[in-house]
């Protein structure tokens, strides 16, 4: 939902909001060094690549980049790509969430964070553990198959991981829990009223669904079918590591070998990019569009949980659990099997096991250097991203005085890391930050200026909620007490923005462990992040290492949501689940 539609159906009568109180910033400007900053960071890099690009390769370069053999096919392939992982997550993200319904209310809670933990789970860490598992030859679960004589006598197989259908099995498990949290969040918003009127008008099971639920849902389908087919058409890091044996590239990959060549084509790479940006712009029109006013799709009624319910059925959980299983226990049971033995060899013992990797990995001082720079470049991205996001809300809520035009034009520019792939985005931080005035390469700050350039909009957008749902009174009431503007920060803003705040911290964790494609690109020789070492050890085949890696990724990622989650109390997690919205 764009912000503007959001102060319209929290403000149907169209009254100017008051100016509110909090962090003291005041006056009639105030938003204006916000929205030269912000238009800055995402715009200027993106600019700068574009036109500095073209202006270089100018059209020589964009018929190179066209003319080579089989680039369309890439193109074709990224789209289809794309469009697959999209329906595959709809069918099973939305099922996963309609099963919920059928699910024990006192199993209920447990069974709706079963599809939520594969956000938490790095892609590349989900990736590789499928890799030890349907590898053709030595893939733990091909070579148990092949055991059992069902296939006959076959030496590979029979399932390939290294394949069209293999990235899209993979990718697909991954953007089932987004559609699931959009869906899921958009059922509890259902009044109990609506289905209670349909019942009465006799309307009764998939009516009631087609006519009350699927249209009431069409703001969170609309939301989550536009988030997973910006990251789909983006998508890196599945199809980086299984593409090679298939000979499948989509744009991203093309991109990305392009940038091993020296010096780098990026006039090449820019031309590339551009059917990404365009349909990436595409589908944010298409996703306003099908939501049109969400004020259609205010309801009132606390009784939503208690209408949609149904009796229990015994398959419906099994259904959830089935996933856990794929998404979550097979890829982490693998990479903990593999991590404890010498060598990967497909064949699972337990007469070698060891924790000679786990030492070997702690022992080396360029993988620690790597871990701390991840981890100090996401609390820096935290810490930033954090006042800059609340200041952000505070313009879009309309706590501050700013004309409707550059409300809007702060509403677009938050938008925008939505619609560019993290690739395409990185190779544009990449490019403006290397050049003068910014010779940032080879250094911590180039790799948090892009984690905070990726990480605002998620922030602002949830912070934007809770001071939307709090109204001005708080702020208000503590200025006519007397209360100064730090004193009134620290009493009230504080308390009452910690869970969205806890929240927002929260998905900053998930993401930059998530994201693989900017850290792949900004990094260097002498300043590494973690996604860059797992993905340099698996290249050189130190497959133990390389789970153990993933596990450590695995295991920070998981404590620093933990940490944040705790830091806002039991209301942060909630807010979590919903915090893209």
């Amino acid at each position: 939902m764009s912000v503007q539609g959001v102060l319209n159906a929290s403000n149907p009568a169209g009254l100017v909001p008051r100016r509110g109180f909090g962090l003291g910033v005041r006056g009639s400007l105030s938003w204006l060094p916000l929205l030269c900053l912000v238009g800055f960071a995402v715009l200027w890099p993106v600019a700068v690549f574009q036109i500095k690009s073209f202006v270089t390769g100018g059209w020589e370069a964009l018929v190179s980049a066209y003319s080579e053999a089989g680039v369309g096919r890439t193109i074709a392939l990224t789209f289809v790509l794309a469009a697959a992982n999209l329906v595959f997550a709809l069918v099973v993200g939305t099922g996963l969430a309609l099963c919920t319904l059928r699910t024990p209310p006192r199993l209920r809670a447990l069974v709706t964070v079963v599809p939520l933990v594969p956000l938490i789970i790095p892609a590349i860490a989900a990736v590789i553990g499928w890799i030890f598992l349907l590898t053709p030859r030595v893939g733990y679960i091909n070579i148990f198959l092949r055991s059992t004589g069902l296939f006959g006598d076959i030496s590979e197989g029979p399932f390939n991981i290294y394949s069209f259908s293999g990235i899209l099995f993979i990718s697909g498990l991954l953007f089932s829990s987004f559609i699931f949290m959009f869906v899921i969040n958009g059922l509890r918003n259902i009044g109990g009223d609506l289905y209670e009127a349909a019942a009465v008008s006799g309307a009764k099971g998939m009516a009631i669904f087609f006519s009350v639920t699927l249209p009431q849902l069409r703001p969170s389908l609309a939301y989550g079918s536009g988030i997973v087919a910006m990251l789909a058409l983006g998508q890196f890091s599945t199809v980086i590591l299984l593409s090679g044996p298939a000979n499948i590239d989509v744009l991203t990959t093309k991109m990305f070998y392009k940038f091993q060549v020296f010096p780098v084509p990026f006039a090449e790479v820019a031309a590339l990019g551009l059917p990404l940006l365009v349909a990436g712009g595409l589908v944010l029109a298409m996703q306003r569009w099908l939501i049109g006013d969400p004020r259609r799709y205010v309801t009132v009624g606390g009784r939503a949980q208690h209408a949609m319910s149904h009796e229990p059925a015994w398959w419906a959980s099994a259904t959830i659990l089935a996933y856990g299983f794929l998404s979550i226990v097979l890829p982490l049971g693998s990479l903990f099997y593999t991590s404890l033995t010498p060598f990967w060899s497909g064949v699972v013992r337990f007469d070698n096991l060891t924790l000679e990797n786990y030492r070997s990995v702690l022992a080396n001082p360029y993988l620690i250097s790597a871990f701390n720079t991840s981890v100090l470049a996401a609390f820096a991205t935290v810490v930033i991203i954090l006042p800059l996001g609340y200041w952000a809300a505070r313009v879009l809520a309309g706590r501050t005085s700013a004309p409707a035009s550059a409300v809007r034009l702060l509403d677009v520019l938050l938008l925008l890391p939505y619609a560019l792939p993290a690739i395409l985005l990185g190779f544009a931080l990449l490019f403006a930050y290397t050049q003068p005035p910014f010779m940032l390469y080879g250094t911590k700050t180039i790799i948090i200026v892009a984690y905070c350039t990726i990480m605002i909009p998620y922030a602002t957008r949830l912070l934007l909620s809770q001071l939307l749902s709090l109204g001005l009174e708080p702020w208000e009431a503590s200025a006519i007490s007397g209360a100064g503007p730090i004193r009134t920060f620290f009493l009230v803003t504080v308390p009452l923005m910690r869970q969205s705040a806890s929240a927002a911290a929260a998905i900053i964790c998930i993401l930059l462990f998530q994201e693989f494609g900017v850290s792949l690109l900004v990094r260097s020789a002498s300043v590494q992040v973690v996604g860059g070492v797992l993905f340099d050890q698996y290249l050189a085949g130190s497959y133990p290492n390389v789970a153990v890696i993933a596990l450590m990724m695995v295991a920070v990622a998981v404590t620093g949501v933990v940490i944040m989650i705790l830091c806002g109390g039991g209301g942060a997690l909630r807010k979590t689940g919903g915090s893209l919205r």
